[in-house]
């Protein structure tokens, strides 16, 4: 609003949006269309060795915040055999630990902290699939795109930019953010 408000934009020519949720969210709030230009996030996949096929576990990457939807992700996961790696770091780390350190989740899920580089890869290539369980307007995810450039499918919420990566049935699967059930 102040940004708005003090004209801090007026002098800028050209806005690059990571998606088509965001070109339509600035239309929304009086951009002008001829300032607006769609442009995907790259992703080197040269640098990539995909790795289709059974991993061993469920894959989250991300911040671990109250608008990530991770606490969603494992109460779905509760009922389930199923093991989850958590990546990241932020604000909720300890509260997330002490909800999987409880109950069924004790030995099912792992914090693996923050990882980059030849690490960060690894976690890709020995997960069965990405969980991107997003209670916010997520732009245009690069952990969605990571996932796919290493051969993984990603299961969304399909709220944001999200849905126009992930292709039901195809590159993934969406499900109504904070919806537990729907996701498990």
């Amino acid at each position: 609003y102040l940004a708005a408000w003090g004209r801090k934009y007026a002098v800028v020519r050209r806005i690059l949006c990571a998606s088509r949720f965001m070109h339509r969210r600035l239309l929304e709030n009086g951009y002008a269309p001829e300032r607006l230009t769609v442009l995907p996030n790259p992703v080197d996949t040269a640098s990539v060795e995909p790795s289709i096929g059974d991993g061993a576990h469920a894959l989250y990457i991300g911040r671990l915040s109250p608008e990530k939807g991770v606490p969603t992700l494992l109460r779905a996961i509760e009922e389930l055999d199923i093991p989850l790696r958590l990546v990241g770091e932020g604000p909720l780390r300890g509260d997330l630990e002490s909800q999987a350190g409880r109950g069924r989740l004790r030995d099912r899920v792992a914090f693996a902290g923050y990882r980059t580089g030849e690490d960060l890869a690894r976690e890709y290539r020995d997960a069965a699939f990405l969980v991107i369980p997003s209670e916010w307007y997520e732009n245009a995810p690069m952990a969605v795109l990571e996932a796919f450039a290493h051969g993984k499918p990603v299961i969304g919420a399909n709220i944001g930019g999200i849905p126009e990566l992930v292709e039901p049935g195809k590159t993934g699967l969406l499900f109504p953010p904070g919806d537990v059930e729907a996701l498990r």
